[in-house]
């Protein structure tokens, strides 16, 4: 599955693994020291921080060596959680935390209490789900966006943005390519019909167009062929 949420949730999606990630982010380096505060059995933290160790979100960095003992740190790859450990507590904060949030965030420079918040890397303006349209990015896969609203915005770009490598020399193989093309969009279309159910439209509103109480468009009676003289 070419998604990076999946990829993400690969390697910490569970449950006891972003909790790790989190006490580490509060200082807990130790293997007690997780184990006395998250209450999880020796075996399975054990596990669980084998599979930190082996994807780069912690490294192991030797204390003691009689006994041989090591701590758990961060890794450049563990620390780029932060936001993502970040955006699960002030979600927590503030949909499951009727007492108030449990930890607040200080921000070093100012001495402030912060709620952190994305802006776009361009301007500076706050970003939400509303205020962004996702797009097909470079490591799109065919297919990743079938049943959803990116399927056309990536058919139309297949369509319209022509391989920059590609030297095309004659009208034939232009032909080829827009025939190519268009039947993907064709197919993109019909994937929406069938997903997608279509929205009510009020033909009452549309002139020329009559339609009853429910709605829906009544029959305009045949014209009577005129009578003729014998």
């Amino acid at each position: 599955m070419t998604c990076s949420v999946a990829h993400c949730l690969d390697v910490v999606g569970e449950w006891w693994s972003l909790l790790i990630v989190r006490d580490a982010f509060l200082g807990v380096t130790r293997f007690d020291d997780f184990q006395a505060r998250l209450g999880i059995s020796r075996n399975i933290l054990t596990q669980r921080l084998n599979h930190l160790v082996e994807n780069d979100v912690l490294k192991r960095v030797a204390y003691s060596d009689h006994p041989p003992r090591s701590e758990y740190r961060l890794t450049a790859k563990g620390r780029d959680l932060w936001h993502v450990v970040t955006a699960m507590r002030q979600w927590g904060d503030q949909w499951a935390a009727p007492g108030g949030p449990p930890v607040q965030t200080r921000h070093t420079a100012c001495g402030h209490v912060v709620t952190a918040v994305p802006a776009c890397s361009h301007c500076g303006e706050p970003l939400d789900a509303r205020a962004v349209t996702a797009v097909p990015g470079p490591g799109a896969a065919e297919g990743a966006f079938d049943r959803t609203r990116l399927v056309l915005q990536s058919l139309f770009r297949a369509l319209i943005v022509l391989p920059q490598a590609a030297v095309i020399t004659t009208l034939d193989e232009q032909v080829k390519i827009l025939q190519g093309r268009w039947r993907r969009i064709l197919a993109g279309t019909r994937t929406l019909r069938s997903t997608c159910p279509s929205p009510a439209w009020d033909r009452s509103s549309v002139p020329g167009c009559p339609a009853n109480s429910a709605g829906t468009r009544t029959a305009t009676p045949a014209a009577k062929p005129a009578r003729t003289t014998p």
